[in-house]
């Protein structure tokens, strides 16, 4: 603290910076992540390899572009996990269900 000695008075001032206060606010958009494509693709072909019965082709693509999107998800911080993960466990489904399929015909037989 210093006084103000040339008008006599005791006047005291503070020798420490003041901070300019800012009463703006920076706002900042935000856009929306996107869904992955691959994503959508694993869930419809993982649909089609367990209700539609398509035996080998579903189930593939499903397990193929789920694992993809769940990394393309990951690097580029889209939206869609969720759809990737249920096109890969519908593609497991499907492969085993096509497998399970393939097993009882080939069985039927001997049975």
């Amino acid at each position: 603290m210093t006084t103000d000695a040339a008008n006599g008075e005791g006047a005291e001032t503070s020798t420490q910076p003041q901070m300019a206060r800012s009463t703006h606010i920076a706002s900042q958009t935000f856009a929306p992540a996107q869904t992955n494509a691959l994503a959508l693709v694993a869930l419809v072909s993982g649909i089609a390899g367990v209700l539609l019965l398509v035996p080998v082709l579903g189930p593939l693509v499903a397990l193929t572009t789920g694992y993809v999107a769940r990394r393309q998800i990951t690097v580029r911080r889209q939206d869609g996990r969720r759809l990737a993960d249920a096109g890969v466990v519908l593609g497991w489904a499907g492969l085993v269900l096509t497998c399970v399929i393939i097993g009882v015909l080939v069985l039927a037989p001997w049975i």
